[in-house]
């Protein structure tokens, strides 16, 4: 297994750190479009190393992690971002201990957002993982996601961020093209809207997240109501 790690920098100088595995297609492709498309320097293979881990985390604002994920319900401190080799996975202990500067960390791997409640209102997933650690923002997976239509996603969020939009709205555009592009089973939340975005951030404007919630919710019923109106005409 080979994974590749992307990172974009803060200043005009983008990267991508990014591990996608040779088992991902779509998330090679969607690391070497970033590279082409945005500049995004492109670490892969060997160079995908817990050691290269360390000297580049804090060279950039945005950061993409393409791989698998190994959760553990019972032992979250066990959890792990799978990087093709025992001693370059990195674990939730590890991101936890780890100090990252990053204004974005966006997973692209299964269940990312799932853990064990600590008792005191939060969970010990790898996306909190990142956020102890530092982070202003993650893009979670809630479930085990189809690696296809979610790097669809991300190349539209990122033509989004691009454009100057700030990535919860960018998130959010780039699943209403992706419903706007498909039909069918692909309609299905289970394809889309198990990418979420957190933050540690505070934003200006009053009630804000209860409107990116309620978004949310009306985009998902549109999508069942599509999909059953699809259906209902055959």
């Amino acid at each position: 297994m080979t994974p590749d790690f992307m990172g974009q920098g803060a200043s005009e100088k983008r990267a991508t750190l990014g591990f996608p595995l040779q088992s991902t297609p779509w998330t090679t492709e969607l690391c070497r479009y970033l590279h082409q498309e945005y500049q995004a320097a492109l670490l892969s293979g060997k160079d995908a190393s817990m050691s290269n881990w360390e000297k580049y985390k804090n060279n950039y604002s945005y950061i993409h992690i393409g791989t698998h994920a190994l959760m553990d319900s019972d032992q979250p401190l066990s959890s792990k971002l799978l990087m093709g080799s025992e001693e370059n996975d990195i674990d939730f202990y590890h991101i936890l201990q780890s100090r990252i500067q990053a204004e974005l960390v966006v997973l692209g791997a299964c269940e990312t957002g799932l853990g064990k409640d600590n008792n005191a209102n939060d969970i010990y997933s790898l996306a909190q993982a990142f956020q102890y650690s530092g982070v202003k923002s993650v893009i979670q997976s809630l479930w085990k996601i189809d690696d296809e239509t979610s790097n669809e996603i991300f190349q539209k969020f990122y033509y989004y961020k691009k454009e100057g939009y700030e990535s919860a709205r960018a998130l959010r555009m780039a699943k209403l093209d992706y419903l706007k592009s498909h039909d069918g089973e692909k309609l299905n939340p289970y394809y889309w809207a198990g990418l979420v975005f957190i933050s540690n951030e505070v934003y200006d404007e009053p009630g804000s997240h209860l409107w990116w919630i309620a978004a949310l919710l009306a985009v998902a019923l549109a999508a069942f109501f599509l999909l059953f109106k699809k259906n209902y005409e055959k």
